[in-house]
């Protein structure tokens, strides 16, 4: 039985969510593109959903997400971390949550109406011909390929990475409302193979969120380089990932 779906409000939020535009008073100018300068690791991590593995002590981190209109940060904290191999780029996230929400069960559902973490990759930076991956703290995942912006999400969405491996680890009770969760995190490995030759560079466009959905239906959502906009595929404001020895 497909889980009933949550209701989510028409926050600035919610509007992210479903890819509507919003107009925004101003871009800020201060807000710069971030770079991450990922390094390699000789040992690729365990993809269990628990990032504690000494590996990624030497992760690239990305400091406290950002709240995506670019002014200040979420209440509930979260950061993410890379690394890469030969074979893959390996990204987690450590996700504070004190009400863990997500009643998806199945590939491609709509993770992002409530609690999930997202990966958008540009390999070849030119804004076309991008991924967009999702995990929830269920552990269900959620990939698409778009070759250009926003185009034709019901085909895009049937794409799927190949070899791609993934995991999450809650800590606490999902779709639980009556008791206090601590969080989640999540472990993704993307091999450089389902990405196309396009990511065989030392640098990659990227961009990381999350988004934070109560069982009321309320959003906060956070980015490594906030679009500013209500959306998230603001390819324009994507950061960018050096690929380091």
């Amino acid at each position: 039985m497909r889980p009933r779906p949550l209701v989510v409000r028409l926050s600035f939020g919610a509007l992210v969510a479903a890819g509507t535009l919003v107009a925004v008073a101003h871009r800020p100018a201060d807000i710069r593109l971030p770079t991450l300068r990922v390094p390699h690791t000789a040992r690729s991590p365990t993809i269990d959903g628990e990032p504690t593995e000494a590996e990624w002590s030497q992760a690239a981190r990305t400091g406290p997400l950002a709240l995506s209109n670019g002014v200040g940060f979420p209440r509930r904290a979260a950061e993410a971390g890379l690394l890469w191999d030969e074979h893959a780029l390996y990204v987690a996230f450590w996700v504070e949550d004190r009400e863990l929400t997500s009643p998806y069960g199945a590939r491609d559902d709509d993770l992002f109406l409530a609690d999930v973490c997202e990966i958008f990759l540009d390999p070849g930076g030119d804004g076309l011909d991008y991924v967009e991956l999702e995990v929830s703290p269920r552990g269900v995942v959620f990939d698409a390929r778009f070759p250009r912006v926003r185009h034709d999400l019901p085909r895009s969405r049937r794409w799927t990475a190949e070899g791609l491996r993934w995991a999450a680890q809650a800590n606490g009770t999902v779709d639980d409302p009556s008791d206090t969760d601590v969080g989640y995190s999540i472990e993704v490995a993307i091999p450089w193979a389902a990405l196309g030759d396009a990511a065989r560079s030392q640098t990659l466009r990227a961009n990381l969120f999350r988004i934070d959905v109560d069982a009321r239906g309320d959003g906060a959502y956070a980015a490594w380089s906030p679009p500013i906009v209500g959306d998230f595929h603001t390819l324009d404001r994507f950061g960018t990932l050096q690929l380091v020895e």
